[in-house]
């Protein structure tokens, strides 16, 4: 059983461990709750599959991952929750496009809330920083950074309550800016004080030109091996295989 625990992350206080279940029925919660707030579309019966919630829901859902468990984990938890939908489900490739975008989007926007509270212990379940996320996805939804659904709409179908359209454009996602190719990544000191050599990152198998067999063969190497094992450079390595 999944379960997101904080991953000992010195500026976040809050480190409960909670099962998939649980995180789930939290992220729809909180969703129907600014739901109300901002007004952007939910389906009949409250659906929020393949509408602006669902939209909403992944970024603000990576947005609170990227907080709680940092980027990486983030996104590779976003990653297989799309693999998953593939294998059980029959999910058509326009949603899996429109949910990895928007995971991107809940990426760059945990991003910068670190950055705005880098002296700061950040407690991703206080309802401050529940507000500050809402209020980022909500003001990317407006000005049409995120795709709506699975045609790939961007422009809410009514304008949302209390939100302008203009928002940071400082970071990106690939889907904005194109792909990078590799480069490399200068070695830094995480917050737990742990130093991280210089490594080569690429934004993914599909877009540095990679064949199917060396991306097969990258997959076989990582298979069974556990995420919290890998070194920052390896994980960066393993998810470049699989995206």
């Amino acid at each position: 059983m999944t379960t997101y625990s904080n991953n000992n992350n010195n500026k976040t206080n809050d480190k409960t461990p909670w099962t998939e279940n649980e995180f789930t029925n939290v992220m729809l919660r909180d969703t129907t709750k600014f739901q109300e707030k901002y007004g952007f579309e939910v389906g009949s019966n409250g659906s929020v599959h393949n509408n602006e919630s669902d939209a909403f829901r992944h970024a603000y859902m990576q947005a609170y991952l990227t907080l709680r468990l940092g980027e990486i984990p983030a996104k590779i938890l976003g990653k297989y929750h799309e693999i998953d939908g593939n294998m059980h489900n029959n999910q058509d490739k326009a949603e899996e496009i429109m949910d990895l975008h928007n995971n991107s989007i809940g990426r760059e926007i945990g991003n910068e809330i670190k950055n705005e509270h880098k002296n700061e212990k950040i407690n991703p379940d206080s309802p401050e920083i529940k507000e500050i996320i809402a209020r980022k996805v909500a003001e990317r939804m407006q000005a049409g950074k995120l795709i709506l659904d699975p045609s790939g709409r961007r422009t809410p179908k009514k304008k949302l309550n209390g939100v302008n359209s203009g928002v940071n454009n400082k970071g990106k996602s690939h889907s904005q800016k194109g792909c990078v190719g590799s480069y490399q990544v200068s070695g830094y000191t995480r917050a737990d004080g742990t130093e991280v050599k210089s490594y080569t990152r690429t934004c993914g198998a599909k877009h540095s030109g990679m064949s199917k067999e060396e991306r097969l063969a990258g997959q076989a190497k990582y298979k069974g091996k556990r995420m919290q094992d890998l070194t920052q450079a390896e994980l960066e390595e393993a998810i470049s295989y699989f995206i």
